[in-house]
């Protein structure tokens, strides 16, 4: 019910921040060209809220998820080799029983083979909690569309105030962008909170005793 972003899907954002940081950085610097040598910090620097709340955090998010679980060439190796050596294993373990001719070494190898089998279905499903505990800090779809709204919104209060700034004026709207910035942010944080909290209890709940 509740899901990380992919791979996939945070780069993709990753990059349509970057791009934004970039705008920002052409437009004030345009602004700040015409602006008959007026300036202001507002407006110079408001390249940096998306590139310092989005892009580096979704970055070393990025960088963590690479290292935490590596895909590409190494993994179709792995993968390729874990299946040849349990067909290897399969194949060993059904001459074995083949070869087996009295009933007492069947039932000892049918009681071998439940026992592994109940032991495996048991260290995958251990296997998958201990990733799911690995990703459980990587943002959820809404938690990032929060977040991304929020680092958006205080850009865009920058470069309004910087406007201001530049012609000399004043407006009562300047604290909006500010308040509606950080309401989107304690709500992104929240949300994070809350669906880890209910992602951990499912997945504690799903995995059964080794003893069953």
């Amino acid at each position: 019910m509740f899901t990380s972003v992919d791979q996939r899907a945070l780069q993709s954002n990753i990059l349509r921040q970057m791009y934004f940081t970039i705008f920002c950085m052409i437009f004030g610097a345009i602004y700040e060209r015409f602006s008959h040598e007026v300036y202001s910090y507002y407006m110079i620097y408001a390249f940096s809220i998306p590139l310092l709340l989005v892009v580096l955090p979704l970055l070393l998010i990025s960088s963590s998820r690479c290292k935490a679980s590596p895909c590409g060439k190494a993994d179709r190796k792995t993968e390729g080799k874990s299946i040849e050596k349990s067909d290897q294993k399969t194949a060993e373990k059904s001459a074995g029983t083949y070869d087996g001719k009295s009933t007492g070494t069947s039932a000892g190898t049918y009681g071998e083979k439940t026992t592994e089998t109940s032991n495996e279905m048991y260290d995958k499903k251990t296997s998958g909690k201990s990733a799911g505990k690995r990703f459980s800090s990587f943002p959820y779809a809404g938690t990032l569309m929060l977040w991304n709204y929020g680092a958006v919104t205080l850009t865009i209060g920058c470069l309004f105030r910087g406007a201001l700034d530049i012609y000399g004026t004043t407006n009562r709207l300047v604290w909006v962008y500010p308040a509606v910035s950080l309401l989107l942010f304690v709500s992104a944080a929240m949300l994070q909170i809350h669906k880890k909290q209910l992602t951990g209890s499912a997945a504690t709940d799903d995995i059964p005793s080794k003893s069953e």
